[in-house]
């Protein structure tokens, strides 16, 4: 999905991308969620970017390993 895309879309709420409602959202798989909790850092499976408010999402980033660590370090 193209960025200008991705950015016209409007949730129920009344937001779009790059509002302060709209965040990034990891999901782990369950062997991830054990290793956090033992609190060393592991790459999330999935990343949803959605409203906080409604919980619609924009946009889901699944990929390889590298692709997410590479997002996840952008957005630190």
């Amino acid at each position: 999905m193209s960025t200008q895309a991705r950015d016209a879309r409007i949730c129920a709420c009344g937001y779009s991308v790059g509002d302060p409602w709209v965040v990034p959202k990891q999901r782990y798989s369950l062997f991830g969620w054990f290793v956090m909790s033992c609190g060393i850092s592991y790459p999330p499976k999935r990343i949803n970017i959605e409203c906080d408010r409604c919980g619609e999402v924009f946009e889901v980033i699944e990929g390889d390993r590298e692709f997410l660590e590479k997002y996840m370090l952008r957005n630190r």
